[in-house]
This record gives structure tokens, sequence and C-alpha cells, in this order.
């Protein structure tokens, strides 16, 4: 019966995808999209639209409100659609990027996932088999782990000395420092000295390889993060998406493909000529004023605990987090015509929290305050930014105290970008 479900529900989405697209395009009358979020363009108001292609010169949408033509953006007037979901709770791999890779349930005895000193194979839900150097792998996170992206940040931290080796994480707390011989969903093979252990897979929390053969961690070399149903995301240099397939590039030359573009569920840009995130950006200044003298640095794309940045349920892949009371300064060079984010607080904050954003531009010499906002509390909606820059040679962004001095203040500047 389970077997039969898949197959069905695998069936009955590829018919339905079909036979939307002419529907979208007017051809036919259909029944409502299979997936729809809020597309958000460089230029205008966004707008609930369906994926309908891609191809490295544009991104073609299907608005939800009747009677509208398809959207056609182009790639360097495209910002993101929908937003990255969490991943299920599966193994997962984590690439030197920062690409999560989401292993398909376990359906044999060494389950979906398999390393030995060459390389990695993983079977997935989205892209079907995935092969990749094992010297692109940055770690392997096992799925009786909770979900709240502390444990992917924790190991990534450096906790573990300066990880010139592997290290092995256990359930119980405990860390093994070894080199990992060969991995797959049933057990690990370490080796640690002249001596060789073998470790079941339901001992161990995570695996963090060796970082001395990682390539540099620059995700920002990518044109485009692309983002699964169930959790997978990947950086990747090109896309071209059409009513029946995907494939997909990703630095290095890796390919990747898959049959069922319904399961990708979240674009966003990552570079272009029109468009820079402030977490690109070197900081020229900073300055925190703690209230109970607790320094706090400010985050960029995470949040001031390592997760991923999340704001009334929605998770950000860009964005600046910074505690009350901050102020960091940006130089400007005259390239950019205005500053845009959405600003709240964190999820981390509950319904606690409040904080007022402020915005100020240096402008002939003189200090100029152009946004503040509202009080905002932990779970109050975001609040959209937009400033003219014209004239200004640094650009401020300032968080500041309000109702409880810095109690859970943990302040997000969401998808902070720069558009010329």
């Amino acid at each position: 019966m389970a077997r039969f479900f898949v197959w069905y529900r695998s069936v009955f989405y590829t018919i339905t995808w079909v036979t939307l697209l002419p529907a979208a395009l007017g051809v036919v009358a259909s029944g409502p999209p299979l997936y729809a979020a809020d597309v958000l363009p460089l230029e205008g108001p966004p707008f609930a639209a369906q994926l309908a292609s891609v191809d490295n010169q544009q991104f073609v949408f299907l608005p939800l409100q009747e009677n509208q033509s398809p959207r056609v953006l182009a790639a360097d007037a495209f910002v993101r659609w929908s937003h990255p979901v969490a991943p299920r709770s599966s193994t997962r791999v984590i690439l030197e990027r920062g690409d999560v890779i989401v292993a398909a349930k376990k359906w044999t005895s060494d389950g979906s996932l398999h390393l030995d000193k060459n390389s990695l194979t993983v079977i997935t839900d989205c892209c079907h088999e995935i092969e990749l150097p094992r010297q692109r792998v940055k770690a392997v996170l096992f799925g009786q782990q909770d979900q709240s992206g502390d444990l992917e940040s924790r190991p990534m931290s450096g906790d573990a000395g300066d990880l010139r080796t592997d290290v092995v994480y256990f359930n119980n707390g405990d860390r093994l420092r070894a080199t990992v011989l060969r991995l797959n969903g049933k057990e690990v093979l370490l080796q640690t000295g002249s001596t060789t252990r073998r470790v079941s897979i339901s001992q161990v929390e995570s695996v963090v390889f060796s970082r001395t053969q990682l390539a540099p961690p620059d995700r920002w070399a990518a044109r485009l993060a692309v983002g699964f149903q169930e959790g997978s995301l990947f950086y990747a240099n090109r896309l071209r998406v059409d009513d029946q397939r995907f494939e997909m590039v990703l630095p290095g030359g890796v390919q990747l493909e898959g049959e069922n573009p319904e399961k990708i569920v979240f674009l966003q840009a990552l570079d272009g000529p029109r468009l820079q995130y402030l977490s690109q950006t070197e900081a020229a200044d900073y300055r925190h004023v703690p209230y109970f003298n607790i320094p706090w640095p400010y985050s960029r794309d995470q949040n001031l605990l390592g997760d991923r940045l999340q704001s009334n349920g929605k998770s950000y892949l860009t964005g600046i987090s910074a505690h009350s009371a901050s102020r960091i300064v940006y130089p400007l060079d005259g390239r950019f015509r205005r500053f845009e984010a959405e600003v709240a607080l964190d999820d981390v904050a509950g319904r606690q929290g409040s904080v007022v954003f402020r915005v100020y531009l240096v402008r002939g010499g003189e200090l100029q305050e152009v946004f503040a906002s509202k009080i905002l509390r932990g779970g109050d909606p975001s609040q959209a930014v937009t400033v003219d820059l014209e004239g200004a040679t640094h650009l401020a962004l300032v968080v500041d105290y309000a109702d409880r001095g810095d109690e859970l203040d943990h302040a997000n500047w969401l998808d902070a970008r720069l558009v010329k």
C-alpha cells in the first residue's frame, strides 16, 4: 500500500503539473497550482505566483490572480521566490559552501548514503543519486537529532580544535578524533593510530570532516540558491527548469537533474549586476553598547545563535542579525540607488524582545535619519524598508532598545540588499 501511495502521488503531481502549465498560459481551464509563493522582484511589489520555467537568462512565473499573463523576469531583475524550508528529519550532508543534501529515507540495509576515501554517494528524493568528491563534504548529520539548527552550526564552529582531522560526535556528548575510512547508513569505520574500529550509526550524532582539503566556503561564487520541498538546498551556477524536468550545475561542474520540477520550492539570486547583499559587504565600523555588559557581535546570513535567520515562521537565506543597541556602518561608492530589507525580531525571541530599527545616511558630511520603524516585538509582522541612497557616502543600520532593555533583542535585517 505504501509503495502504491508513493507511485500514485508521483503520477498525480506529474499529471497536475503538466495540466496546470497550459492552463496558466490560457490554453485550457484547470484547478489551483501545486505550489505558489511570493515572488520578490528587483523592481515593483511582490506578487504570488507559481514557478513555470527557468533558464540562465530569465524566470517565468504564473501569477495566481485571474486573467494575468505569465510574468517574465530577467535574471538581473529577480531577488527571491518563496523561502527555504527546514530539512526533514533524515540524514543530511553539508558541503563546503553550505549546500544541504537531504538523503532519501533508508531503503536498503546500508541506507541511502555511502562515503569512502575518495567520494560520497547519496540517494535523494530531489535529484536521484548524487556523487561528489569527498573533499567537498564538510559534515554528515544524522536523523535522530532535533531540527533546531543549532546542531548544524555547532560542529562547524571549530569547537573541536582546528579540525585538521575528522571528528565524530556521539549521542552521549562524547567526541572522537579519528580518520573516517568509510561511512554508510549502518556504520562508521574509523582509524585511530593503528587501530580500526566500527561504530554503529545509531550511536553517532554527526561527523565533521577535516578542513585541510576543503575549498574556501565562498557560496557567493554561485549565482543562485535552489531549495527543495524536503529541505535540500544547493548553490548553483546554472539552472534550467521546464514543465517536465530540471537540470542544474554546481560550482566545480557537478551536474544534477530530476524529473519532478514541482519539488523546487525556493529560488534566490545570489549574484547579479544590479544586486549586492549587505552580507557580501564588509562593514566600515561596528559598535555594540551592551545593556548588562554582555557583548554581541553581529552575524551575516544567520541569527545571533548561529542558526538560519527566521522571523514569523519564515526562513531567510540572507540578512544581517544584530543585538540592541548596535550600529553597523557600510561605505557606499555611489553605484547603488537604494537600500531595501525587511526588519523583524528573530523567532528565537518568541513573544519577547522589543526594538526600533533605524537607518541613517551620511550626506554632505552630515548624518541623517532616513528610516525609523515602529516598536517591533517578537512575533510582530516584518516591516519593509526602502531608502533612497542618492548622494550618500555611508549607510548605518541601528538597532535601538525599546521596552525592556535588551532582553531577547535579536533583530534581523532580512534580505538586506543594495540595488543599482
